[in-house]
């Protein structure tokens, strides 16, 4: 096992595998739960702009904040529900061959 902070001369990698190793960003021993934190701040603000939060905003500023989380909420499970059914739905319907190159060119 290599270290956090790159290799040296009695771990170094392969001859195959010498490339340089790049590091984004600061590194330090950041606990698991400020890593948690840092990723919900990250996501939260890529939320932002997102079309559905902005109308769950607006309806919230003209209705009861909890009646539009409820009504949010329950659309998202039945979001999730529904995509899960329909998933397994195509996957017990589709040869699997077929999926595979169906999700292929979903990332063409």
């Amino acid at each position: 096992i290599w270290p956090k902070n790159g290799y040296n001369e009695r771990n170094s990698p392969p001859p195959c595998c010498n490339f340089p190793l790049v590091m984004i960003g600061p590194q330090s021993a950041s606990s698991d739960l400020q890593v948690f934190w840092r990723s919900v701040g990250l996501v939260g603000f890529a939320e932002l702009f997102d079309k559905t939060w902005f109308m769950g905003l607006l309806l919230a500023m003209r209705y009861s904040p909890s009646v539009v989380f409820a009504g949010s909420f329950i659309a998202l499970f039945l979001h999730c529900f529904f995509a899960a059914a329909f998933g397994l739905a195509f996957a017990k319907l589709i040869p699997q061959h077929v999926l595979n190159y169906l999700a292929a060119g979903l990332f063409v």
